[in-house]
């Protein structure tokens, strides 16, 4: 798995914390949460759209 990083983590974070985000921030931070974290290690679910 080198070179995939799970991506979306620090801008749930920032969601959390009250922060604004812009729109592809706020996709990347629903994907994660989404994906329950990528519990399985850093697979995401594939979908491009």
């Amino acid at each position: 798995m080198n070179g995939i990083k799970a991506c979306g983590g620090k801008e749930l974070k920032q969601h959390q914390e009250g922060k604004r985000l812009t729109y592809k921030q706020a996709l990347h931070a629903k994907c994660y949460d989404c994906m329950g974290v990528y519990v399985d290690g850093r697979a995401d679910c594939g979908v491009k759209r």
